[in-house]
């Protein structure tokens, strides 16, 4: 956000200690209320909310608190895209039983995929060490030993998602830039229904075959 204006640009008046006893007759209530719509308008947060209070002190801390500000700039890869891998990638190991570089390779082999293997392992390589957390819930999506409904017509349904077109993902990166401010690292939604679609017929790239 940019510079306070009106209200919260100016200096509170000074109010000597002997009137603080009878705040009502130097109207502090009123003032005080003033200042705080004016705080949660120049945030753009609903002071209804249930959660208005926490924004705020967020929208604050992000001004003015070092650790809580986020890089500068738009984010230079998309995060969902990268998770959307992740979940191929695991699919790859776990039927083929081959290497990572092998796995990199049929990821970049779908015809929905025009990033390289090498780019697709960069990326995914940063997203382990960055969002170790995220990778988790991944694997544990995909443990047969968990999973009771696990066959192959589930899997393939997995293996049939595709990203939303390309002239969509500018607002994806958007989404994702508004969400950075989260103090605990970058806010990541579920996956919505509107960014993530699903091949179908012979669209869909054939599975890798499963090894024992």
């Amino acid at each position: 956000m940019g510079k306070y204006k009106g209200i919260l640009n100016k200096t509170a008046p000074y109010v000597p200690p002997e009137y603080w006893m009878v705040p009502e007759d130097i109207g502090f209530h009123d003032y005080a209320r003033e200042r705080e719509n004016a705080l949660f308008e120049h945030f753009g947060i609903e002071r209804r909310d249930s959660d208005a209070w926490r924004d705020l002190a967020l929208s604050l801390a992000e001004n003015h608190v070092p650790a809580y500000q986020r890089p500068k700039g738009r984010p230079q890869v998309n995060g969902f895209e990268d998770i959307l891998w992740y979940r191929f990638f695991v699919i790859v190991k776990q039927r083929a039983k081959c290497t990572d570089k092998d796995a990199y390779d049929l990821i970049a082999a779908r015809h929905d995929i025009s990033n390289s293997a090498i780019e697709i392992k960069e990326r995914l390589k940063r997203l382990k060490r960055n969002h170790p957390l995220a990778c988790k819930n991944v694997d544990r999506h995909f443990d047969s030993e968990n999973r009771t409904y696990f066959h192959e017509e589930w899997l393939l349904q997995e293996w049939a998602q595709t990203f939303v077109p390309k002239d969509k993902k500018q607002e994806i990166i958007e989404h994702e830039q508004r969400f950075s401010r989260f103090p605990y690292g970058p806010y990541q939604e579920p996956f919505p229904e509107e960014r993530i679609t699903r091949l179908k017929g012979d669209d869909i790239p054939p599975l890798p075959p499963e090894k024992e």
